[in-house]
């Protein structure tokens, strides 16, 4: 018999090659809830252990994956895309993705407009780059963090990490955040209640150090020392793009 995912001729209820049943029916909608309930009931799913050491362990999913136990967990652009998506699904759910992001928007374009430090081709910028971030903040988040590992490659760059090992760094600790202001909205929900200003940003923060102290091996002092301008240039990232794909958009280039 041969196996309808992978075409090795296998014997039994299971293929030998690729794991996948070898008695299948047409599709239906309780194939469908099988496999979702299945991906997530699965104790041994490396999504859930990847979730748990990401909360749990931070900074180690990025160590062990980096020095080579790399079927443990999910590959960091997967759990990366993921977190992004769970974030921003649960966030318009919650009706809290359109509200914070319109304040937000408001307040800042205020600011601009009150200020008498800035020239009116700068305000329009501000403002032209605030509203490209409002309506493309998703693929912000996910378009930035390539420049966020050159920014950490430089501030890190004596601490024997290279590119693509700073990167999966990025891409966990950007994952990890995701995940963490999820939970964080839920739970401001679920007791009516607000911590992500305080609390949650310093649970946030901390999360941050931890990660950074231990992927990079160094010693507390400099841990401190370097995750204000590492959080900093995560941002600054996102930032440069939306402010130049904000203006390209304006000249009709995007």
């Amino acid at each position: 018999m041969a196996c309808l995912n992978c075409k090795a001729e296998t014997e039994g209820d299971y293929c030998s090659n690729c794991g996948q049943r070898t008695s299948l029916g047409r599709l239906d909608m309780a194939t469908i809830i099988r496999d979702l309930l299945s991906f997530a009931t699965d104790s041994d799913n490396r999504f859930w252990s990847t979730l748990r050491h990401l909360m749990l362990n931070p900074g180690r999913v990025s160590v062990t994956y980096v020095d080579g136990a790399r079927q443990k967990y999910l590959n960091p652009f997967n759990v990366y895309f993921l977190s992004v998506a769970a974030f921003f699904a649960v966030s318009v759910w919650l009706g809290y993705f359109s509200e914070s992001v319109a304040s937000t928007n408001a307040q800042l374009q205020e600011i601009v407009k009150e200020s008498d430090l800035l020239t009116p081709n700068i305000k329009e910028l501000v403002e032209q780059t605030s509203s490209f971030t409002a309506v493309w903040l998703k693929e912000l988040a996910i378009a930035s963090k390539p420049l966020s590992a050159w920014f950490f490659l430089l501030l890190y760059r004596n601490h024997g990490r290279n590119y693509p090992e700073i990167l999966t760094f990025t891409l966990y600790l950007g994952a990890q955040n995701f995940f963490l202001i999820t939970m964080i909205m839920l739970l401001e929900t679920l007791f009516s209640a607000t911590v992500f200003g305080g609390v949650g940003f310093l649970i946030w923060g901390s999360y941050f150090i931890l990660s950074s102290k231990a992927f990079f091996a160094i010693s507390w002092p400099r841990t401190f020392m370097l995750a204000l301008p590492a959080f900093i240039m995560d941002w600054l990232a996102l930032y440069i793009l939306a402010f130049t794909f904000g203006h390209l958009s304006v000249l009709g280039f995007v």
